[in-house]
């Protein structure tokens, strides 16, 4: 029973997954966290923290199934391309990147001062 419960809590948990920001032209790096689970996103940058959650992409697919009597068929999946909108005391954090869930990933972050920032996922 108890090892039914801590799996269960850690399925619930997800994956939360270090996040370095490298800003383009040299200066302070920022760090955070993003979770697979919730979908939310934490940045700490120059002493600030900015949080938001992030949503995957979708897929559309159009086709015909059936021999002589086709019928047309719509599928709708997700990618793993996420975007972000973290807000924060001083503006906007937008981020865009790419998550796979064991490997972590990478990305591109801009600030509202249009400093860009390359993102790797751990």
């Amino acid at each position: 029973m108890r090892s039914c419960l801590v799996a269960l809590l850690l399925a619930v948990a997800g994956c939360t997954h270090a996040i370095i920001l490298y800003p383009r032209g040299g200066g302070e790096q920022a760090t955070g966290t993003v979770n697979d689970a919730s979908k939310n996103m934490e940045v700490r940058l120059r002493g600030d923290t900015y949080t938001g959650s992030y949503v995957l992409g979708q897929t559309v697919s159009v086709g015909m199934v059936g021999g002589a009597n086709p019928v047309p068929v719509t599928t709708v999946g997700s990618t793993n391309n996420a975007t972000a909108l973290l807000t924060g005391p001083e503006g906007v954090l937008r981020c865009e990147f790419r998550i796979v869930a064991a490997r972590g990933g990478n990305g591109v972050c801009v600030d509202s001062s249009n400093t860009i920032y390359d993102m790797l996922i751990k």
